[in-house]
């Protein structure tokens, strides 16, 4: 049998719907987005990935990989040493390169000073030692060089090969 609504009263409402979930909470007017439009894109907050932010004296983090005067004095090292190995046959290379290696040597020493502060990233320091090393390399052929050019000329070595030559 099914039930009739009483005699001049309204049909029995239907049941009540089950308790949903709490609302949430409203976004401030702000940050809602006008009506059809995209979401915006995640943009992390903080350090690398999303992380927490580097804490302490630790910029280098941000950078990554070595300092570009550690890959400067590393350069100028190794051109000073080329120029003065081939300054073996034109002495003005020498001229060059014995400056560069001086250069690189010395910007290798300031740049691992910086290291040992912790100022710049650790990998700078194997460059840091290349300049250094390769700048005083250079330096060293750049003064075997002269040393070479004043025994030579003071030993009478022009003139033996002049007359060898037949040059007046």
């Amino acid at each position: 049998m099914t039930s009739s609504p009483p005699p001049g009263g309204s049909p029995p409402s239907p049941p009540a719907d089950p308790p949903s979930a709490p609302p949430t909470p409203s976004l401030p007017a702000s940050s809602q987005l006008p009506p059809n439009q995209p979401p915006r894109p995640f943009v992390p907050s903080g350090g690398p990935l999303g992380g927490p932010p580097p804490t302490g004296n630790s910029s280098f983090h941000m950078q990554g990989g070595p300092s570009t005067m550690s890959t400067v004095s590393a350069g100028l090292g190794i051109g000073g040493v080329a120029l003065c190995f081939v300054g073996c046959c034109c002495g003005l290379l020498v001229i060059v390169g014995v400056p560069m290696g001086i250069a690189g040597a010395a910007l290798g020493y300031l740049e691992r000073e910086k290291v040992k502060r912790g100022e710049i990233d650790p990998s700078s320091e194997t460059w840091a030692m290349v300049g250094m090393a390769t700048g005083v390399i250079a330096f060293g052929f750049g003064v075997l060089y002269f040393i070479a050019m004043v025994i030579g000329a003071g030993s009478g070595m022009f003139d033996q090969l002049k007359k060898s030559m037949n040059m007046p």
